[in-house]
């Protein structure tokens, strides 16, 4: 279980880094990839010993705070991307009011 958590936060340091540089299709097939580990560790049964779950706390709390990021960062891009559809859109208008006359 610690592997696949492990592997997952590495997933999410990658995705960070695909979604800083703007690579859209890396960030879904990365997404895709660690999306197949959490529905691993879904089936998976709990350890039982403190130590195994403390690391286990640990390394959740880390992949929450990642995938928090990445909300953010999508929320972001998502904000500027309608925004540039937005201001396309008048340019658009105003072309074809300016073609009309």
């Amino acid at each position: 279980m610690l592997a696949l958590l492990e592997e997952a936060i590495a997933l999410s340091d990658k995705i960070t880094v695909a979604i800083d540089e703007e690579r859209w299709d890396e960030v879904e097939t990365l997404q895709n990839t660690r999306e197949t580990l959490f529905q691993q560790l879904t089936v998976m049964e709990l350890p039982t010993d403190k130590d195994t779950l403390n690391k286990i706390n640990k390394l959740t709390h880390s992949l929450n705070i990642g995938l928090a990021s990445h909300i953010n960062k999508s929320k972001t891009e998502k904000s500027e991307v309608l925004e540039k559809i937005i201001k396309l859109n008048k340019s658009k208008k105003m072309l074809s009011a300016y073609s009309k006359t």
